[in-house]
């Protein structure tokens, strides 16, 4: 028990976070700057890391270590020869091919081979941006861009049409640190959303009010700011824009167009698209709803008003620029307050690429990540509504639980081939969430005894594998039961290193991806 006790006294120390001083928005001081601060760090603005990884941003300090993961000032670009844009464009011209087939057998065999190339480029782009998640060099990018993901909202369900999907990801992934404002602008006539939220459909004399609601309830103000009134008007203002069919992009048609004076939020003219989203960022509520769920997505639920209200204030006289309050609520010391804390749920894709960082595994197949995270309910490109994903605790459930610790299984552990083709793996793919054989001659790289410090006990090693694993210590029960998996004949039977006792190191490794705090982050 003395061991036990140690190694929970080294998993503990320096989690407790600095009292809070001044303002909860003014930064956290530097003498309370610790490896649990960066850890915490890493964890809610990337998707957490190795050990080694988080004493490098402790090195530099709070600030530094903000600033190195947002200080991107000119984000890499994304190789085009992976975005396969020809794909694309022979779809384009597939989908008119088949409009003009005279062969009604022809124009569905050229339909169906359209569909599955779209399909294709669909699931491709999923698995190269998970993989940009686990082994980028920009993992505080990636995480906004999935923030924006589920912000602006568009599913490939509606939109149909994966050129469109992508070229709306990859405005959040490099554009996402720049300007709210300009940002707003660019979604709000981008064409995947405007396919998505039925402005294709809005023209003068019979607006369509699906896009002007969602950009105030959802994009903007919330809910409460707007009249019925002003969602009419603002579809008005929106009509005349629709992607083009031919070339994808947002195009005016002015003979669509409702040219005639509007009102909207008091303000009276012939008023356009761009006008009324000026109009938006004008209102205090806009920003005050964007920080409300930054902070909700970074830090914790339901944030203090007063804290909202003084973020709110510096975004609006910042013009709106994401980094300076992105580096405001990072560096915060309400960020890094206990109550911050293992107090948000990992979503399935955190679940599955923080795990493969942390351990340093071999990256897994990009198509089993991308099925996992789509099995436990985060099907990237395909949010389930407009609202996108709600989170918090509705990722989590007894089945979700039981689906996360087998595919932590499989992450550990690969798939043999010759397991895979016996009677075993065969009833054993019956019972497991995802395709199991996407990772057939896959190997993690799993080294246990590489994760410990030389000469460690078992209680040692324990307490190792938490502090690199938990956002909190488990209970000393817990944590006593771990000891004693991985040295059950006791601890002169502990010979990291040995294939017996990396087994059970390995099972250790697996129990505390399956505990209810690995969820936490």
């Amino acid at each position: 028990m003395l061991l036990v006790a140690l190694a929970l006294s080294v998993l503990l120390q320096g989690d407790t976070p600095p009292p809070t001083q001044a303002l909860p928005w003014s930064p956290v001081p530097s003498p309370h700057w610790t490896p649990s601060s960066a850890r915490h760090l890493l964890d809610r603005a990337g998707f957490g890391g190795p050990p080694a990884e988080v004493y490098r941003l402790f090195a530099l300090g709070p600030e530094g270590a903000v600033d190195a993961l947002l200080g991107e000032a000119i984000p890499p670009q994304v190789d085009d020869a992976f975005i396969p844009r020809p794909i694309q464009r022979d779809y384009r011209a597939a989908r008119r091919e088949v409009d003009e087939a005279a062969d009604e057998m022809d124009m569905k065999a050229m339909r169906k081979e359209a569909r599955k190339g779209d399909n294709q480029q669909t699931d491709e782009y999923r698995q190269f941006w998970l993989q940009q998640m686990v082994a980028g060099d920009t993992p505080a990018r990636e995480k906004l861009a999935l923030f924006w993901h589920g912000h602006f909202t568009s599913s490939i369900r509606e939109v149909r049409d994966s050129y469109a999907m992508i070229r709306q990801i990859e405005l959040f992934r490099e554009q996402g640190l720049s300007s709210f404002a300009d940002l707003l602008h660019q979604v709000s006539l981008d064409p995947a959303m405007l396919a998505y939220l039925d402005n294709d459909k809005n023209k003068k004399g019979a607006p369509n009010e699906n896009f002007a609601r969602e950009v105030m309830e959802l994009f903007t103000m919330g809910p409460g700011h707007y009249t019925e009134q002003d969602i009419h008007e603002a579809a008005r203002a929106f009509t005349g824009w629709k992607p083009d069919k031919t070339t994808g992009d947002a195009r005016f048609f002015k003979n669509r167009h409702d040219k005639g004076p509007k009102t909207f939020l008091g303000r009276t003219g012939k008023l356009d698209a761009g006008d009324v989203l000026d109009i938006l960022l004008e209102q205090p509520a806009t920003a005050e709803h964007l920080v409300t769920k930054l902070w909700e997505f970074y830090a914790y639920p339901d944030p203090e008003p007063e804290l909202v209200a003084a973020l709110a204030a510096g975004f609006r006289e910042d013009g709106y620029q994401l980094r300076p309050l992105l580096r405001r609520v990072l560096l915060s010391q309400a960020f890094h307050a206990r109550q911050a804390r293992a107090a948000l749920f990992k979503s399935p894709v955190e679940f599955v690429v923080s795990t493969v960082r942390r351990l340093e595994l071999e990256p897994p197949p990009g198509r089993f990540m991308a099925s996992a995270c789509e099995q436990l309910g985060q099907e990237l490109l395909g949010p389930p509504n407009v609202k996108g994903w709600e989170g918090g605790e509705t990722w989590i459930s007894a089945s979700t639980l039981f689906q996360r610790s087998n595919i932590a299984g499989l992450m550990l552990d690969g798939v043999d081939r010759r397991w895979y083709r016996s009677d075993e793996g065969k009833a054993m793919r019956k019972t497991l969430p995802t395709d199991i054989k996407l990772l057939r001659g896959w190997s993690s790289g799993l080294e246990p005894a590489a994760l410990l410090a030389r000469d460690a006990t078992p209680a040692m090693a324990v307490g190792t594998l938490c502090d690199r694993l938990l956002p909190v210590a488990p209970s000393a029960a817990t944590f006593e039961q771990l000891v004693t998996h991985v040295a059950p004949f006791g601890p002169d039977a502990f010979y990291p290193g040995q294939e017996e006792t990396d087994a059970l190191l390995a099972e250790c490794v697996h129990l505390i991806l399956s505990l209810p705090e690995y969820q936490l982050n």
